[in-house]
């Protein structure tokens, strides 16, 4: 019974903080991350963390300063996962479209290997890590299509997605010394 009025008066000031600092968090995110979907999650992640750790912010002295403090660095992480995403989405399509442009032997011998080392990543893929991933890069879904499409959270797709990317930036990068070696010597 003590428990359960703890848990209780622990609920009520969760509920209090929320109902305080919700909407400013997320104003704050949205100015940072230029996303009302992102916003909406980030915010969401902050405020699981917050209850995930409310044991340590009874040590916390302003907590204005420790909530925004929380909220830019989820905000910046999400970002620089995003900045990752889309470098290495950039970076392989260089790679994978060979400019005709040029007609040059080893930018298709490259675009060739590289895409054999993407199919060879893809095929070592969990099975839903490559459903999320195709999903994403061949059908350009977004996050929200997929997660009803497979009946998932939409932070479960996002942590498929992020992890299937981080997967194949390994392959790539452990192959791309070998690749430059071999245009190196058939040229």
């Amino acid at each position: 019974m003590a428990q359960e009025t703890n848990m209780q008066m622990e609920e009520s000031a969760f509920r209090e903080l929320f109902d305080q600092y919700n909407k400013r968090v997320y104003g704050y995110v949205l100015a940072i991350a230029k996303s009302h979907i992102a916003a909406e999650e980030l915010t969401q992640d902050i405020f699981i963390k917050l209850w995930l750790s409310a044991h340590l912010l009874k040590n916390v002295t302003n907590l204005d300063n420790y909530i925004f403090t929380l909220a830019r660095n989820r905000t910046l992480n999400y970002l620089r996962a995003v900045a990752n995403n889309d470098k290495l989405i950039s970076e392989l399509q260089s790679y994978l479209e060979p400019d005709y442009n040029r007609n040059n032997v080893d930018d298709h011998i490259t675009s060739n290997e590289y895409r054999k080392i993407l199919q060879e990543a893809l095929s070592q893929l969990p099975p839903q890590q490559k459903r999320v991933y195709e999903y994403s890069r061949n059908k350009g879904m977004s996050t929200q299509e997929i997660a009803l499409e497979m009946g998932i959270a939409p932070n479960t797709v996002k942590k498929h997605l992020t992890e299937a990317l981080r997967f194949i930036r390994t392959k790539m990068s452990l192959n791309k010394a070998a690749i430059i070696l071999a245009i190196f010597l058939i040229s």
